[in-house]
């Protein structure tokens, strides 16, 4: 329920500043871009305009412990989210 108020209250600002998208990670994934943010870019400028969302696969670290400070480097493993 938190995360859905903070993502509406996200998307209203964003129409506010005149932005067009938004992008939602959490902060236990990463984002690749192998053709870096030019290739996402050009991914979404070929959408349908009727398009309201777009899901990309994503890698959730799994982290070794709770005291991870840095779960990029230390994750061993990642859960691949359909």
């Amino acid at each position: 329920l938190r995360q859905s108020y903070h993502v509406l209250d996200a998307i209203c600002q964003a129409r506010r500043d005149g932005l067009t998208h938004l992008l939602h990670i959490d902060d236990d994934e990463l984002l690749f871009l192998p053709r870096g943010a030019a290739g996402l870019r050009a991914e979404i400028s070929q959408l349908p305009p009727e398009t309201s969302n777009l899901h990309l696969r994503n890698l959730e670290a799994l982290v070794p412990s709770a005291q991870c400070k840095d779960p990029f480097r230390e994750a061993r493993a990642f859960r691949h989210t359909p």
